[in-house]
């Protein structure tokens, strides 16, 4: 199996450790905000699962009903040598009768005896106020949006027993106001392999799928994506590993020329043992595919690709690959 070329190459792979939700554990708490809140690498990657919902509030009060959750299911957290990586992100439906706006949010972590660890929130205050960093905060009558989680990063010496959220939503001109809370605690689970690189040489992860990665950036509530039904993002645990020449470059000269990226014909291994349980081997190597076809085919931006079953309900997806290969 060779790789077609770098900026190309897809693969998905669970790394050994996990940790699990305990399902008897988890908590929803919603509250009414009587006043306004505006104001203010590569070490053998673990992770931690966990699962959780959220109930809609309603208040005759404000008269706002909003319901959270955290999507994908199942979540990940992901532990690396920086970090801890929180790797979902959340969905905010508004079953209001009028447009909200998110103002602020909140993160609180606590200690297995619930001792308050870490409190970082996004608000409306300053210049340039951290809200932004979210991009579009209005959600329009009847609309779920989705809120790429702005806490990705936390200390690795943390206890990341109970993650708590907060969201405080407003109309328009700030006469009504809503805050709701989302709580999920979690306990130790550990995969059953370990695994290793797919590719061998001087390599990058050119784009991996850390909040700024475009493989976690798919967002399916967006509404060309909607509309093809598109209820999860196949490449959100995805990297791009490539070939580099010793200046760094990714390919000879412009690089038109497929041909002349480093990765271009280099082998691809499978990262560990298992059966393989499907292949696509007929695309053309041109770097491109028919996006209309994701409609009823969602592995179609994967070109060729060899899909492994590694055991323990864990699969590597190894993409974009050479024709013929």
């Amino acid at each position: 199996m060779m790789v077609k070329s770098f900026d190309e190459t897809l693969v998905q792979a669970r790394k050994p450790c996990l940790t699990a939700l305990n399902p008897e554990a988890i908590s929803c708490i919603s509250s009414v905000s009587p006043q306004s809140r505006i104001s203010p690498i590569y070490r053998a990657l673990s992770l931690l699962f966990l699962a959780t919902f959220a109930l809609p509030t309603f208040s005759a009060d404000s008269a706002l009903e909003v319901a959270l959750s955290l999507a994908p299911d199942p979540l990940f957290i992901e532990r690396m040598s920086d970090a801890q990586h929180l790797n979902f992100d959340h969905l905010v439906e508004n079953r209001s009768d009028v447009a909200i706006d998110i103002d602020r949010i909140e993160l609180s972590v606590m200690d297995r005896d619930g001792k308050l660890l870490l409190r970082r929130f996004v608000d409306g205050n300053g210049v340039r106020p951290s809200i932004e960093a979210i991009g579009e905060r209005r959600i329009e009558v009847g609309k779920t949006r989705t809120v790429f989680n702005p806490f990705h990063p936390l200390a690795n010496e943390l206890d990341l027993a109970t993650l708590r959220f907060q969201f405080d939503v407003s109309n328009a001109d700030g006469s009504r106001r809503l805050q709701q809370f989302i709580e999920v605690k979690l306990r130790a689970y550990c995969n059953h392999a370990d695994y290793v690189l797919p590719v061998i040489g001087l390599v990058v992860n050119h784009d991996g799928h850390d909040v700024l990665g475009h493989h976690r950036r798919f967002d399916v509530q967006f509404e060309p994506i909607a509309q093809m039904e598109c209820k999860r993002n196949a490449m959100r645990y995805s990297s791009d590993f490539v070939h580099v020449g010793a200046s760094g470059a990714m390919s000879k000269g412009e690089g038109t020329d497929i041909a002349n990226w480093f990765s271009f014909g280099k082998p691809v291994s499978a990262i560990g043992g298992g059966v393989v349980v499907a292949v696509e081997n007929s695309q053309p190597d041109n770097r491109q595919f028919d996006q209309s076809k994701l409609a009823t085919d969602r592995v179609a931006l994967f070109g060729n690709y060899v899909v492994i079953d590694h055991g323990g309900g864990e699969f590597g997806v190894y993409a974009q690959t050479q024709l013929d290969s």
